[in-house]
């Protein structure tokens, strides 16, 4: 495996400096699927309040099929049988298509949002992403779309997004951007192993077209499986290559992170049924 210090951080990967001054990297332990939105949407809350950035990575303590916020969930996946199958479901606060939440590293970037388009923002995330995997022996390049993704019922990881990472034209990373007055939230999932072939038979007919998959994970493509842990390092060091060791803290200060009062609304809002089965 190569080394996990970049060399250097690409120009795209560099303008976040223009997003915040300072930089938290924040490693929370895994949690479940309204936990881990409600955690995304406090630091949200806190860069809208106090003009943070955080660059965090985490995982799950279960498998959980995630659908984007405006997603449709009733008709196509049933409460019964991802029960019986042993996975969680909940809707995020960004848009996107499902997806399943297993073997993977997740992060999310919360920062003021600025003058900068969001397109500009995604960009400048993703090209953090690729420069992590880069250092890490991936050839990873964000994908150049002729046309806009399918809209409708397809599956998060049935093809690339313009702007989203791949490798030989297979989607590695996953990623969705919500933006609200004066801050933005980007998150998604890099797949150590792919699980997204389940989603096939969570839905209630396993045939259509939108249960097909175009992903790739990093154990297809290193000769040495990659730990979260190793990932999460590589993508601590691109952030610090980019932004300059000076401008980067592990020390968090969030309320929301350690005060049930103050997060646990947020948690029981991502676990209410009439939000997650809203459509």
């Amino acid at each position: 495996m190569a080394s996990l210090i970049p060399a250097a951080a690409t120009p795209r990967a560099a303008a976040l400096r223009s997003l915040a001054a300072d930089w938290t990297l924040l490693r929370t332990p895994p949690a479940d699927g309204a936990h881990n939105m409600a955690v995304d949407l406090a630091l949200l809350r806190e860069a809208q309040a106090t003009g943070r950035a955080t660059l965090r990575l985490y995982g799950w303590t279960q498998p959980t099929l995630s659908l984007g916020r405006h997603e449709r969930a009733r008709g196509r996946f049933s409460p019964e049988r991802l029960r019986d199958e042993g996975i969680d479901l909940v809707r995020r606060p960004t848009g996107g298509r499902a997806l399943l939440h297993g073997p993977e590293l997740t992060y999310s970037v919360t920062a003021p949002a600025g003058d900068a388009p969001l397109r500009w923002r995604y960009d400048c995330i993703n090209a953090l992403l690729a420069d992590a995997l880069r250092a890490l022996g991936v050839q990873a390049e964000p994908h150049v779309a002729a046309r806009h993704a399918r809209p409708g019922d397809a599956v998060c990881f049935s093809e690339p997004s313009s702007g989203e990472i791949t490798v030989q034209g297979a989607k590695l990373v996953a990623s969705a951007q919500l933006e609200e007055p004066g801050a933005f939230l980007q998150h998604g999932s890099l797949l150590l192993r792919d699980a997204q072939p389940t989603i096939a038979r969570l839905l209630g007919n396993p045939a259509v077209a939108d249960a097909t998959t175009r992903a790739t994970a990093l154990d297809q493509l290193l000769p040495q499986a990659a730990s979260f842990d190793a990932v999460a390092d590589a993508l601590g060091a691109a952030l610090v290559a980019a932004v300059g060791e000076e401008h980067v803290t592990k020390r968090h200060t969030l309320e929301s992170l350690s005060a049930e009062a103050t997060l646990a609304p947020l948690v029981e809002h991502f676990r209410d049924p009439a939000w997650t089965w809203s459509r």
